[in-house]
């Protein structure tokens, strides 16, 4: 039976939930002082829950985003895909100019190694020490060079073609990727975290600037109070704004498409992606493997001798056959055009769009982004490794994990606190549970007697506020209503009456009150509108996800009445926890959870969550809440930024979140080396070697860096407690990640490797639109049974180091 789960970080104050519904719960054995998180089976993936006002056909849109993710024709220059930077168990294993020489830090000059260069294992760590153990020890090389995934050749867009892969731009001549007069493709300034599991993170980018709301353009979320999409009532086209709450992945999808860095030539728009993409043959450059788990019956190639062979892409569609067959027609079925101005406004036409005029588009077109974000969404969230040898022992399994492994279990929950960072089930504080984290506080004791069905006051505790209940006897339930001193006079939900006979025990099954869904993985049954309770605090359906996007909603679980008739229970109350109060060196400040300043290079080199979005907005939730708190914020902005929680920093607007990037989940960290936001760390082993030694700029970085990154004295000169920890990391791999079994399997795709050097035996894929002084590697296509019956090996590590290397 699944359990409920509850995470403590009492020296932060910080709590999670991971709650599976259950009638009895069962108890939950703590290790040590934390409980050890569940498996990833028992969390779900949260949808937003307007998704179906606009995707029409759910599994559709599946297969029309994990096409457009790996498609190469969707980068400017019809080779760059999604999936170029993603292909390597979500990450980027490739070594081959992989690296920027730090341009968020405004360096432009190389110190690893320049443009073209191969990285090696003795240029790792970037940061090297004569004792890895000691952050103070001499040091051997220090470089602020970032190790990430090389993009697209410079040059600046001029327009899309119907029928046309490659977009038309004007070449430029870049001053910093380049080998003598030769461009390079150019290198972003972060590393490229894995996409499997990414559905479970609240916002993403390593900086979270893919806001958890989705406004159907671009990634800043209601941060854009000016560009929506364009709807068609019937004779009327309108552009309306949307708001897609838990949708950072969408968010995120749609930012590197238009990176001229990372897919784009400079001055690309959404509508220019979609005039090209939606004429095009789906993966019409890429063998689709005929058994793939979500493409594989639209497949154009056919098994031969095991292997795909025949044409690429897929059979009888285009990309706007997918859409429509995906997406409600209202988003994409005017006759008329817009015409997307000069001076950045938009104007609707009586009429279709007109060839001759590049900045007119069709409905379709100009909500392309909308079409892209929602559908790759989709396909994201179907990549979730809840099947590694952790999850298998969580299921129950107790030898699923070696003793090494359970040794460093241990020392991760335990004496190296790792949990206080890496928790729950997704071991990760940056995921959407810590979002909507709870506080479990107890019920205030209340007595209800059931006889005819009545309560029977009083039903009040003097300091913990009014607990209320009322009888609907109709639908045999009871309605609780709780007042708490400070917060708002919320409704909790309803208790449920069941089994119970008069004046006997009762047991009672309660509900958070629910949306679509969107606690799913907390409870047994979704409430719908007609559940809430007229005039309580959330009356509406509208209400209860603005509630629940403010941090302000509260619900009521666990709650049992014994055989003396006493209403007991738990009260479990959703915090704004994006937003806490840390006790930092130079005193209290307010931070983002999950956003963590570790020492790893100066803030100077990057701010990370300490930055602004283009539309001058803090990306910090802490920035953004002490705007909301004076009145500075745009009121629809407001509505979803969360509230300051109580307490006050020292000063009262200090607030710790520069050179702070998201904590990125732990599993199958094994296969998706670098690490870090700069990918300075080749191995599992060098990671804990940085922790152990307390970081590296703790001191340099003291206004910000996170104040539990101390020195671990008990892992100093303890290479036997270091390899259990990075034993225990090993178990958090998905063994049909590294085999690309499904839902892993993918489409063929090739990826370059860099330009031809002389001496150099380089294929050259002149053909598919490569640089022809390129070398390309290619990733073959796989389908559900994944790499073995193809005779290729698993996927390896980067480098393909031992995770035990120091």
């Amino acid at each position: 039976m699944k359990t409920t789960r509850l995470v403590f970080c009492a020296a932060l104050g910080l709590a999670a939930l991971a709650v599976q519904a259950q009638v009895p719960p069962e108890p939950v054995e703590p290790l040590g002082a934390v409980i050890v998180p569940p498996s990833l089976k028992t969390v779900t993936v949260i949808m937003p829950p307007n998704l179906g006002d606009f995707v029409r056909d759910r599994f559709a849109a599946v297969q029309l985003g994990k096409a457009l993710f790996w498609d190469m024709q969707t980068g400017s220059d019809g080779v760059t895909a999604c999936a170029s930077c993603h292909f390597h168990a979500g990450a980027d294993g490739r070594t081959m100019n992989q690296v920027n020489p730090a341009v968020n830090a405004g360096d432009t000059t190389f110190q690893v190694i320049g443009p073209n260069g191969q990285l090696s294992p003795a240029q790792f760590p970037f940061h090297r020490l004569a004792d890895p153990d000691q952050a103070d020890s001499a040091v051997l090389a220090d470089s602020n060079d970032v190790a990430s995934s090389m993009g697209v050749f410079k040059g600046t867009f001029t327009r899309s073609r119907r029928f046309v892969v490659r977009d038309v731009g004007v070449p430029a001549s870049d001053p910093v990727f380049h080998v003598g007069a030769a461009n390079t493709r150019r290198v972003p300034g972060r590393n490229s975290p894995s996409v499997i599991n990414a559905a479970m993170n609240f916002a993403n980018f390593w900086d979270g600037r893919a806001n958890p709301v989705f406004n159907g353009v671009n990634p800043f979320g209601p941060s854009d109070q000016t560009h929506g999409i364009f709807v068609n009532n019937g004779t009327v086209m309108s552009e309306q704004l949307v708001r897609f709450p838990f949708s950072s992945l969408a968010s995120q999808a749609v930012g590197p498409p238009l990176n001229d860095v990372e897919m784009s030539l400079a001055g690309r728009t959404w509508p220019d992606v979609g005039r090209k993409m939606l004429t095009l043959r789906p993966l019409a450059k890429q063998m689709v493997h005929p058994q793939d788990s979500i493409l594989g019956l639209m497949a154009r190639a056919r098994l031969l001798g095991g292997r795909p062979a025949g044409l690429p892409g897929l059979r009888q569609v285009s990309y706007a056959q997918m859409v429509k067959a995906a997406f409600h027609p209202k988003y994409w079925d005017s006759l008329k055009g817009v015409r997307f101005n000069a001076d950045g406004t938009r104007t609707i036409l009586a009429r279709p769009p007109h060839p001759a005029f590049p900045n007119e588009y069709s409905q379709m077109e100009a909500n392309f982004s909308l079409f892209f974000g929602l559908a790759v969404q989709m396909y994201e969230a179907t990549l979730i490794s809840d099947d590694s040898p952790y999850d298998r022992f969580q299921d129950g399994n107790a030898n699923a994990l070696t003793p090494l492994q359970k040794q460093g279990l241990d020392i991760f929950m335990n004496q190296g606190q790792c949990i206080l960072c890496h928790f729950g089930a997704e071991f990760t504080a940056a995921s959407v549970g810590q979002a909507l984290a709870l506080v479990v506080e107890p019920l205030p004791e209340v007595t209800a007697n059931l006889t005819g069905a009545k309560v029977v006051p009083p039903l009040a505790t003097a300091g913990t506020g009014i607990f209320s209940v009322t009888v609907d006897q109709a639908n045999a339930r009871l309605v609780v209503r709780l007042d708490l001193a400070g917060l708002a006079d919320v409704t909790l939900g309803q208790i449920h009456v069941g089994g119970a006979a008069a004046n006997g025990p009762a047991i009672f099954t309660v509900y958070d009150v629910n949306v679509d869904g969107l606690f799913n993985r907390r409870v047994r049954k979704n409430l719908t509108a007609a559940d809430f309770t007229p005039g309580g605090g959330l009356a509406t359906y509208a209400d209860a996800v603005a509630a629940i996007m403010a941090g302000n909603t509260y619900f009521l679980v666990q709650t049992l009445a014994n055989p003396a008739g006493e209403l007991r229970g738990q009260l479990v109350v959703p915090v704004p926890a994006r937003i806490e109060l840390m006790p930092m060196e130079q005193g209290l400040a307010f931070y983002d959870v999950g956003y963590y300043n570790l020492g790893a290079r100066p803030t100077t080199d990057d701010v990370g969550r300490g930055g602004v979005d283009p539309f001058g907005f803090p990306l910090s939730f802490s920035r953004l809440g002490l705007l909301k708190r004076d009145g500075l914020l745009p009121p629809a902005l407001a509505a979803l930024v969360p509230s300051l929680p109580p307490g006050t920093a020292s000063p009262p607007d200090r607030v710790s979140v520069s050179g702070a990037f998201k904590t990125p989940s732990l599993r199958n960290a094994e296969l998706t080396g670098p690490y870090m936001h700069n990918g300075g760390m080749a191995t599992l082993r060098q990671v804990v070697d940085f922790y152990a030694r307390g970081g590296d700029f703790h001191t340099q970085n003291l206004a910000d860096v996170n104040p539990i990154i101390v020195p671990l004295g008990f892992l100093q000169g303890n290479p036997a407690g270091k390899d259990a920890l990075v034993a225990f990391l090993l178990s958090l791999t998905d063994e049909r990640v590294r085999q690309e079994m499904a839902p892993f399997d993918h489409p063929q795709l090739f990826v370059p490797n860099g330009l031809l050097t002389a001496g150099t035996n380089g294929r050259f894929y002149t053909s598919l639109g490569f640089n022809p002084t390129e070398d390309v590697t290619e990733v073959p296509a796989v389908g559900t049974a994944g790499r073995p019956p193809l005779g290729l090996p698993p996927l390896g590590r980067f480098l393909n180091l031992d995770p035990f290397q120091p």
